[in-house]
């Protein structure tokens, strides 16, 4: 294994936070700080976030948070620090032949997983909120009411182990109704 700030230094020359923005759909990459929607804390609207050419860097004002190429890597993908190097270096086609090797305590931070995944829930109920919201007009009241009935239900009283199986049944039945407004 290789040393950790050899590693992280030779990536830093390879590898840039503002193309994987760019390569995401994040930023444009024209301008040299450039406000996007952080794709880590549920949909965000109001561009939360912002990326800074001069440090290849980005920060978000609701997570609270920082990002490299390594770290953006380690939450998009919910890896690990040691997970993330070896994907950027595999992807990047890094050569590392001539890097040093690495201390054991390098060892162990490329090992520990700290970045947890992407709350998919709070995706799926945004989503589930936006689709009940278009066709407020174009159902029945009564359907309407239903259908905020359930997000209710789903975003508040469904336990976790349970939500998937309960949301795929509520959507279903929301596509039975589209289905028909289309007919």
């Amino acid at each position: 294994m290789k040393d950790l700030d050899s590693l992280k230094e030779l990536i830093k020359q390879h590898v840039s936070l503002g193309e994987m923005l760019r390569i995401d759909g994040r930023i444009t990459g024209l301008i040299e700080e450039e406000q996007f929607a952080c794709n880590f804390h549920g949909v965000d609207r109001k561009k939360s976030s912002r990326y800074y050419r001069a440090t290849d860097t980005s920060y978000c004002w609701v997570c609270k948070e920082k990002l490299d190429a390594i770290s953006y890597v380690r939450k998009k993908e919910g890896m690990s620090f040691g997970e993330a190097i070896n994907r950027i270096v595999r992807d990047y086609a890094i050569d590392t032949s001539g890097l040093p090797e690495a201390t054991e305590a390098h060892v162990k931070k490329l090992q520990e997983v700290v970045i947890p995944k992407i709350d998919n829930k709070k995706i799926v109920l945004e989503k589930m909120r936006l689709a009940i919201t278009a066709v407020r007009y174009e159902v029945e009241l009564a359907t309407y009411t239903k259908f905020v009935y359930v997000f209710m239900v789903l975003k508040y009283s469904v336990p976790e182990d349970q939500f998937t199986e309960q949301y795929t049944k509520f959507k279903n039945s929301m596509l039975r109704v589209f289905e028909r407004l289309r007919k």
